[in-house]
């Protein structure tokens, strides 16, 4: 019988993989949380904050209003 609700163990395991892979993604992205990283920075000072350049600390870790540009070019 051809279930549509299930999925053999090739499928399983591919799905795995990839699941695996993507939160290496999502892991490696979050190693790298910093203004430099984030859409706000200017190289300069943040567009969130107005212009202000962070303390280096908030800087090196991120803060609350970091997000992430998911167009990597």
């Amino acid at each position: 019988m051809d279930d549509n609700a299930s999925m053999s163990l090739a499928e399983v395991q591919v799905r795995r993989d990839a699941a695996k892979k993507d939160l290496e993604r999502w892991q490696w992205v979050l190693d790298k949380k910093a203004c430099n990283s984030c859409i706000h920075w200017t190289g300069s000072g943040c567009k969130a904050s107005n212009g202000a350049v962070p303390p280096s600390e908030i800087q090196q870790a991120g803060c609350q209003a970091w997000r992430y540009d998911l167009i990597p070019f």
